[in-house]
């Protein structure tokens, strides 16, 4: 029987998680499920509340083990067919791409937000980090998916699942999840880090997610006194590539205009700059 890894068991990873109880599932989650979950996240019930999240759906599905806390890098995958992305956030979903490349193992992508949805099955190049071409492809920060979208997304993750467990063609192509769906090809990214075997979201020193279309990045407290920009008070704005920074002294970055891949390397070096300080 196939393992399948499912990372994130709200809206899209429960549903997706029903759809393939049929196969031998690992699931990975560290949330407990709120009372304000029942309404968007219909697998869980009044009994459920108070639980963590894998605990209530393994005790509802057929063949399932728990990780009760959030993926990182030291989770083996040397057992596991197939990984199904059910996170909400940009960070897990990045490394879980990173995850996928470094090891080999497949993984289908889902996102979404209100009236849009997307997959793309991972086996190979191109990756997400492909499909995303440094630009925001979902938004951390907006509740709330319409349950046809939600239904939609789940369904397509677990038909390419069971693709690629049987071993069929799987198109290399992002879906498109609105009142219809739409299949656009991906090429591979030739400055895409995952696919050069540059696996650098594995071990990013801060949490980035994307916010109303910009992306934020949250480290420890910061000085800003050795910036080189306009001085806004407790923040400095910056130039950070195309784009700026507004870099605020409590640890918030906010990006605007700026490619994940300059972002991300902007932290870096602010980081760097502030352990040599």
């Amino acid at each position: 029987m196939a393992r399948i890894l499912i990372v994130g068991l709200g809206r899209l990873g429960s549903r997706t998680a029903e759809l393939l109880q049929e196969h031998d599932l690992v699931l990975c989650d560290f949330d407990a499920v709120e009372r304000d979950n029942l309404e968007e996240q219909p697998f869980y019930s009044e009994d459920d509340v108070g639980k963590l999240k894998v605990d209530a759906a393994a005790e509802k599905l057929r063949h399932a083990e728990t990780v009760p806390e959030p993926f990182t890098p030291d989770l083996n995958l040397d057992d596991i067919d197939c990984i199904v992305d059910g996170t909400d956030s940009l960070e897990s979903r990045m490394m879980l791409n990173d995850a996928a490349m470094k090891s080999g193992t497949p993984l289908v992508i889902g996102t979404g937000s209100m009236e849009k949805g997307m997959v793309f099955p991972v086996v190979g190049s191109p990756c997400w980090q492909c499909v995303v071409k440094d630009k925001v492809a979902a938004d951390d920060c907006r509740e709330g998916i319409i349950p046809r979208i939600a239904d939609g997304i789940a369904s397509k993750q677990a038909e390419l699942t069971e693709k690629i467990l049987n071993s069929d063609t799987v198109e290399k192509k992002l879906i498109l999840i609105s009142d219809t769906a739409k299949n656009i090809s991906v090429s591979p990214n030739p400055s895409c880090d995952a696919c050069k075997g540059k696996y650098t979201y594995l071990s990013l020193p801060f949490s980035l997610k994307s916010c109303n279309g910009k992306l934020q990045a949250r480290l420890e407290q910061i000085d800003i006194s050795s910036l080189e920009g306009e001085d806004l008070g407790s923040a400095k704005k910056v130039s950070v590539g195309k784009g700026t920074a507004v870099v605020h002294n409590h640890g918030l970055v906010e990006f605007s205009g700026t490619s994940l891949q300059d972002a991300s390397s902007f932290c870096k070096e602010l980081i760097s700059l502030q352990r040599r300080a």
